[in-house]
């Protein structure tokens, strides 16, 4: 049966886009956060009932700052952040905090070292990179994990600077060299994800997943229909093209 499930959303990934923005589910396109919703069973949001707002804060910014390709890497986590609004973010919250102090900034500092100064240098990459910096100082400088435990809106302003911490670490740096930063959000997010009940199966609600995948499968045909007219209308351009050259003959 996993291996259905599996397959079944394996397709769909195949088939849909993640955008900026909520997207559009008969379009095929989503955010995480509304694929999430959907594949819940719940209305199109990208805030599902169903999801931590500690992940939803951090992964929001992030799948709307990705580039769109590296963005798709995003589609096997919608099922597992079903489920995660639980008594976990705690522990969500210090890993965040440990990613940043000793995996981030440390990677920032050699990055941002190494920067070229040269006039050539973009004006956006300059604020970048002091905002970067300036997000730095601000997640060093926290008090205590008691502290921010007290308060949880704390918790979710910490994951929302994460995210824009990396963010603007990309954005400071040539894309070659940002794909670092976008690869440890996706890094982050899968042990955001893991940090969760291990028994609990995802909450799939597989009556809308199948309204979805006939929603797919309908544009699917309406792309190769699409498709096989413009071959056959070129054929015929093709054909009527000899047919005049002959004639002329």
């Amino acid at each position: 049966m996993t291996m259905q499930v599996n397959q079944r959303l394996e397709q769909i990934y195949q088939r849909t886009e993640l955008v900026k923005g909520m997207g559009d589910p008969k379009a095929g396109k989503f955010c995480i956060m509304s694929l999430v919703a959907l594949l819940a069973g719940e209305n199109h949001s990208d805030s599902p009932s169903v999801a931590s707002s500690l992940i939803r804060r951090f992964i929001v910014p992030i799948n709307d700052r990705m580039p769109q390709v590296l963005r798709q890497q995003l589609k096997p986590f919608a099922p597992r952040i079903i489920g995660t609004r639980d008594r976990f973010d705690d522990l969500r919250i210090e890993l965040l905090l440990h990613a940043v102090q000793e995996e981030i900034i440390p990677r920032m500092n050699v990055d941002f070292a190494a920067l070229d100064f040269s006039p050539l240098w973009s004006r956006g990459a300059r604020k970048s990179r002091a905002a970067a910096s300036s997000l730095a100082a601000r997640l060093t400088s926290l008090p205590g994990m008691r502290a921010i435990l007290a308060d949880p809106i704390s918790g979710n302003d910490i994951a929302s600077a994460t995210a824009e911490l990396i963010i603007h670490c990309a954005g400071a740096l040539a894309p070659q060299d940002a794909v670092w930063y976008w690869g440890k959000a996706v890094d982050i997010l899968d042990r955001l994800c893991d940090i969760s009940n291990q028994q609990a199966e995802p909450g799939l609600d597989w009556r809308r997943i199948g309204w979805l995948e006939t929603i797919l499968e309908r544009r699917a045909r309406r792309v190769r229909r699409t498709a096989i007219a413009a071959r056959t209308l070129e054929k015929l351009r093709q054909f009527l093209s000899h047919t005049v050259n002959a004639e002329d003959v």
